[in-house]
């Protein structure tokens, strides 16, 4: 049990000590999104981006039992789908569908693995082939996007949501309430 809490802390300072990698993860992410889609500003409200936390990274090793199929650190956070997440925010629930069609005509060259990637950002992978919209947990339907964002220093998963506003609302305080509790 000891050698566990051990990886798991170890894990936890790798991933405190990328936060400047992560950080150009993210932004570039952000940043390629905001350029892909920035012929949408009536639609579009923010792209925004978040790092897991260490406290959140503890919770997710220890209910996904990522510490059973990694040994190492870099092992555990190369399991992670979310290290990042980034946040596309629209004005209204119809704006959701429509801008993920956006997002599939421009990420169109098949990228290896169930990623698409587009010319003007090919360090940027969207797997854009799962039915859309997700049904989550909670009942509530999702635009969730697995992506990764390869540069040459780091290869590094990201969790991509599209969210009108109300939707973000509603799932802020779900998550608050209760899925932290």
């Amino acid at each position: 049990m000891e050698q566990i809490f051990q990886l798991i802390e170890q894990t936890c300072f790798l991933h405190k000590s990328r936060k400047g990698e992560y950080d150009r993860a993210a932004s570039y992410a952000v940043k390629a999104l905001r350029k892909t889609l920035e012929g949408e500003r009536d639609r579009l409200s923010t792209v925004s981006f978040r790092i897991k936390t260490a406290e959140s990274l503890k919770e997710k090793i220890i209910r996904r039992k990522y510490y059973r199929g990694a040994s190492t650190p870099q092992g555990v956070l190369s399991l992670l789908s979310d290290a990042l997440g980034v946040m596309i925010e629209c004005r209204f629930v119809s704006d959701e569908a429509y801008l993920f069609g956006r997002l599939k005509e421009s990420f169109s060259e098949e990228a290896g693995g169930g990623y698409f990637s587009c010319p003007a950002f090919p360090e940027l992978w969207l797997k854009l082939g799962e039915p859309q919209p997700q049904r989550q947990q909670n009942g509530m339907d999702i635009y969730r996007v697995d992506g990764r964002v390869r540069l040459p220093e780091l290869d590094v998963g990201f969790e991509l949501q599209i969210k009108s506003l109300v939707n973000r609302f509603w799932s802020d305080i779900e998550h608050s309430v209760v899925y932290k509790n």
